[in-house]
């Protein structure tokens, strides 16, 4: 024989609660995606490369699409395992500083404590001409072999997030 427990009702209503919770929590956390820095560089665990080239994918501001110019729709993007990586302008440029430079070294490093890779690049910031390197820092959301997904705010509370795939 079979007694119905009074509060059965309650502790199940807590329990659908607590799973509701987590679910959402995990839906609406922006580094919530899977990240395996090494995808940055190969295709798979058993990869032996130890460099992959990306493309522009997409751009979204404040979670709206944003139109990619020719000017950044041809650049590719070499990530190396040693820790540094290769921007190739392409032919169309944006900027007169863009032609002077082409293609440029950089270095990068991955902090999996704060989720955020640090972008070191060699050309000076017009805001700081005496300076010899740039130094940008993103949030990771996602990097897969498939898609790597970062994101930055500007001081005027725009929030960037670009989505590259991998080049052809």
């Amino acid at each position: 024989m079979t007694r119905n427990h009074p509060f059965r009702p309650l502790m199940f209503a807590l329990a659908a609660a607590t799973l509701l919770v987590i679910a959402c929590e995990r839906e609406i956390k922006p580094g919530s995606g899977q990240i395996d820095v090494q995808f940055l560089y190969r295709d798979s665990i058993n990869d032996p490369a130890t460099s992959k080239t990306w493309l522009l994918f997409r751009v979204n501001r404040n979670g709206k699409s944003q139109v990619i110019d020719d000017c950044e729709a041809d650049d590719r993007v070499t990530f190396r395992s040693n820790g540094t990586g290769t921007r190739d302008q392409g032919t169309v440029f944006c900027d007169s500083v863009a032609p002077i430079l082409g293609s440029y070294t950089f270095r990068w490093q991955y902090d999996s404590d704060s989720r955020r890779i640090t972008f070191y690049t060699p050309f000076p910031n017009p805001n700081r001409p005496t300076a010899t390197e740039d130094t940008l820092v993103n949030e990771v959301f996602e990097i897969t072999p498939g898609q790597v997904r970062t994101g930055y705010s500007t001081p005027g509370q725009s929030f960037w997030e670009t989505i590259y795939r991998p080049a052809p």
